[in-house]
């Protein structure tokens, strides 16, 4: 196996950046530091977003200003990430080149691949296999188009609150950052990252992204559901997914999930499924030794009972901070109440190098 955490190591950034993942339902923050080779957990924030529409946007403003002026950041260099409806991800098989010789030949491979013209879009990529194929070096790329106006959105917001946005990134990939950082060491694993609206997958091989991708499911699904079978409000939805078993576990140990939503938990079971299914055949590799679930999603209970049983393999929720030190009421500002996995994005931003 390589020995990819040192590598990561000595890629650390040399300036800090603070994660900021701007999620559907919430704002999560997270700031490391690193000395003699060691990263450390400094700082970590959560505020919840109530309302949508425009209504959410002056809160989301709000919500990260007071944010700001609570924790006292020495920064305002943050990194940020998109996903799902805001993101176009494909693959691309290409000859083998180096990472300047990418930036300038991916654009003319993929302008008839995608729905908007160039001129339209922000272009993100990230090399995830390099291969032999026919006698020749290859490499397959996943890449990622955001319209601008979508980029322009958030950068605006960002500099209203005198805010630096120095890179702009893809979930999935962060998702590799942070296994890196607390990898115990498996060969095959599959990150499953749930959020309000969006679920992102990496499988990794060896601690590097042999696929990624993320699909339209996420907690707000289940909220939905809830609230047309139960004639409720949105946050009644919400309590009652937080407090109620909605997955129970019966005498025999079998995770029973509520009438009302084991529809949507099969169709996640079924996503999780095909993408291992589609590594297996594609890259010729054995079953994940375990999937670590993260996100807000991840925290319903007993799903990761019901995935285990489903899927046959290991479940396990996902602790980001195991290797960084835990959160505590000093480091971030009252977020001690909140489980740490909800940060796993937030802190693979921070991870990032510029």
């Amino acid at each position: 196996m390589r020995n990819f955490k040192t590598n990561f190591l000595k890629t650390f950034f040399k300036k800090q950046i603070i994660g900021l993942d701007i999620g559907a339902s919430s704002v999560k923050i997270v700031q490391v530091t690193k000395e003699n080779g060691t990263i450390s957990l400094k700082k970590t924030a959560y505020s919840k977003l109530t309302s949508m529409g425009k209504d959410r946007d002056i809160l989301l403003k709000q919500s990260i200003r007071d944010i700001w002026r609570e924790q006292n950041f020495e920064t305002n260099k943050v990194g940020i990430s998109l996903s799902g409806k805001k993101v176009i991800a494909r693959y691309i098989e290409l000859p083998y080149m180096e990472k300047k010789q990418l930036g300038k030949a991916l654009p003319f491979e993929i302008q008839t691949l995608i729905p908007y013209s160039l001129e339209d879009v922000m272009l993100t990529s990230h090399v995830v296999d390099e291969f032999e194929k026919n006698g020749e070096k290859k490499i397959r790329v996943l890449y990622a188009v955001s319209l601008k106006k979508e980029i322009d959105k958030i950068i605006s917001l960002l500099t209203a609150l005198k805010l630096e946005a120095v890179f702009i990134d893809l979930d999935m990939i962060s998702l590799e950052r942070v296994y890196r950082l607390n990898s115990s060491g498996e060969e095959d694993v599959l990150m499953v990252d749930i959020g309000a609206e969006t679920t992102n997958f990496n499988f990794l091989h060896d601690g590097s992204t042999l696929f990624a991708r993320d699909i339209e499911w996420g907690g707000n699904i289940l909220n939905a559901s809830l609230r047309k079978n139960l004639k409720i409000m949105y946050q009644e939805a919400e309590e009652i997914k937080k407090k109620r078993e909605l997955i129970t576990i019966g005498a025999d140990g079998k995770a029973e999930p509520n009438s009302h939503i084991i529809e949507h938990l099969n169709r996640l079971s079924k996503e999780i499924n095909l993408v291992i299914r589609h590594c297996m055949f594609n890259s010729q590799i054995g079953m994940p030794e375990i999937i670590y679930i993260s996100g807000g999603g991840a925290l319903l209970k007993n799903l990761d009972v019901y995935l285990e049983q489903s899927l046959e393999i290991p479940v396990k929720i996902f602790n980001p901070f195991e290797k960084t030190g835990q959160i505590n009421s000093g480091a971030n500002g009252g977020s001690s109440r909140i489980h740490s996995t909800i940060f796993t994005m937030a802190l693979g931003l921070a991870l990032r190098s510029e």
